[in-house]
């Protein structure tokens, strides 16, 4: 349940607004934004415990309320080049301000949500900000982001940003990472064994270890520039998406729970290898591949038995025997051209 507060227009009604209002909250925690003058900025936020005393600093104002456990929404204009909240809030969104929000200064150690998408961040200071567990940083302009303090994290996106490195051996409880359209080079997840959804396409990576993460259940890694992807010790592996990579063969036979695997644009694939028994597999796609002959009869005769129907998407030429191996396995061919 989210409570909306118009602050602008019914501040003097519900919080009696003075510019010389006492601080009687703690202001154990600060967070200050930076954003453009005279600007409607939305913000929402929540605390731990009920009656959570906050007051909201912009320009000449200041409100005092309480906040929940709930979600509270603020939406006000701004009154200078800075809104300060000061509580000890432990959940803060203030995503999609867009060109209106360009700066935090966080010094609240309660944080364990932050959502600050979808603005024109360049830089995020969360050293102080151990307890946080989820944040949510993408689409700005972040060149460096540094999240070796934040032990607790468990969902990381830092997707559409400028970032060259992203270091990740102290995230150890990190169930979820986006860190897609970046120019990441490299990317280490080997101390991430609790990872579960891996989503890095659109980068620069020439190489991906996924051997550790033995959770995973979905893996995006399109359009980087691998040249081989061994998913063997992924056995929990439900979707993978691997396409406009370069990568010459793809091997998912001890993949049993695989559901989708999608491997378009790999110009140089030579084969892809399916597990026969595996019931789960219902979509694949492999458009745009270098199969011969022999490759598309392995691929066609590794083709599980479809229990509730499958699809197959492909560019090659198909003579009857292919087409008589799909449809007794239960699998529709859509030929792309």
């Amino acid at each position: 349940m989210k409570k909306v507060l118009y602050i602008l227009a019914f501040a003097l009604v519900l919080f009696g607004c003075s510019k010389n209002a006492k601080n009687e909250n703690q202001e154990n925690g600060q967070i200050t934004l930076t954003v453009k003058n005279n600007r409607s900025i939305n913000i929402s936020f929540a605390a731990d415990t009920s009656n959570t005393q906050v007051k909201i600093v912009n320009g000449d104002r200041e409100i005092t309320f309480m906040v929940d456990t709930n979600w509270t929404e603020i939406k006000d204009v701004s009154e200078g080049t800075t809104i300060t909240i000061l509580g000890n809030i432990t959940k803060l969104n203030c995503s999609s301000n867009h060109k209106n929000l360009t700066a935090l200064n966080i010094n609240n150690t309660a944080l364990t949500h932050l959502y600050c998408s979808h603005n024109k961040l360049q830089s995020l200071d969360v050293g102080k900000n151990a307890s946080l567990k989820e944040l949510w940083c993408n689409d700005n302009q972040l060149t460096e982001l540094d999240v070796s303090k934040n032990t607790a994290l468990t969902k990381l996106d830092c997707g559409n940003n400028q970032l060259t490195h992203l270091n990740l051996g102290e995230n150890t409880s990190l169930i979820r990472l986006d860190c897609t359209e970046n120019q990441l080079k490299d990317l280490n997840i080997s101390e991430n064994t609790a990872l579960t959804n891996l989503y890095c396409s659109h980068n620069k990576l020439t190489g991906l270890d996924v051997s550790k993460n033995t959770a995973l259940k979905e893996l995006y890694c399109g359009k980087n520039k691998l040249q081989a992807l061994n998913v063997h010790q992924n056995t929990c592996l439900k979707t993978l998406v691997c396409c406009s990579n370069k990568l010459t063969e793809l091997d998912v036979s001890k993949n049993v729970k695989l559901r989708t695997v999608r491997c378009n644009y790999n110009h140089q694939l030579e084969r892809l290898i399916l597990l026969s028994d595996n019931d789960c597999l219902e979509f694949v796609e492999c458009i745009g591949n270098s199969f011969s002959d022999s490759a598309l009869q392995t691929l066609f005769n590794t083709l599980p038995k479809a229990t509730y129907g499958g699809f197959v998407y492909i560019d090659n030429r198909l003579d009857d025997s292919y087409m008589d191996i799909a449809t007794t396995k239960n699998w529709e061919i859509e030929r792309k051209q």
